[in-house]
């Protein structure tokens, strides 16, 4: 094998065959690289579609649960002012029979009405805020205190005296009580930014 060109062509084979053989290798490790980097891209995609999709089912049913108790504490706060204002409206006028009727329905829900705020204070501040709950609680603070007047006046066995008593109660509970439910719920509405925009 004395032949250059027989020793340069097998070279040249050799070479091109190793060549060949590391291009192939070259571009099955570089396809590699690509497939395994493709993987974990849509890996971490999936992922963060999972943590999209479940941080966005945990905020719809925290946002369900604020608007569960707006409807709830709304509801509860408009039953007993209505309650309320029957009981002084009837105490004040000469109507007996109905008087009776509002008392009776009074005394028999103003516990569990009680109990219904004050709870939604409560689930505010794991809903809400700290001021929300605040908020409900300082609105509780004057449903007792109106509370109280009304027991006082229920109590007064003069009738004069305690149409005097229902008289005086009457206006706080058909203005200042409604304009004070209203905010109150606006308020936590916009707390949340569950308010309708102007």
């Amino acid at each position: 094998m004395d032949n250059p060109a027989i020793i340069a062509a097998i070279v040249a084979a050799m070479v091109s065959s190793a060549g060949a053989t590391i291009s192939v290798f070259l571009k099955w490790l570089f396809d590699d690289r690509v497939q395994e980097k493709r993987l974990r891209f849509e890996r971490d995609v999936l992922e963060k579609r999972f943590q999209f999709e479940r941080d966005n089912a945990r905020q719809l049913k925290l946002i369900d649960a604020q608007s569960a108790l707006l409807d709830g504490l709304g509801n509860v706060c408009w039953r007993w002012r209505y309650e309320a204002t029957r009981v002084a409206y009837y105490g004040s006028a000469s109507e007996q029979e109905q008087y009776d009727r509002a008392v009776k329905s009074y005394s028999d829900n103003i516990w569990s009405n009680l109990n219904e705020i004050r709870t939604a204070g409560t689930r505010a501040a794991r809903l809400f805020s700290k001021t929300a709950s605040d908020e409900i609680e300082a609105f509780y603070e004057r449903v007792d205190d109106v509370e109280q007047d009304i027991e006082e006046a229920l109590r007064e066995t003069n009738l004069k005296k305690r149409k005097a008593l229902f008289e005086a109660i009457y206006p706080n509970l058909a203005n200042d009580t409604r304009m004070q439910i209203a905010q109150l719920v606006l308020n936590l509405a916009k707390d949340m930014d569950l308010a309708p925009r102007k």
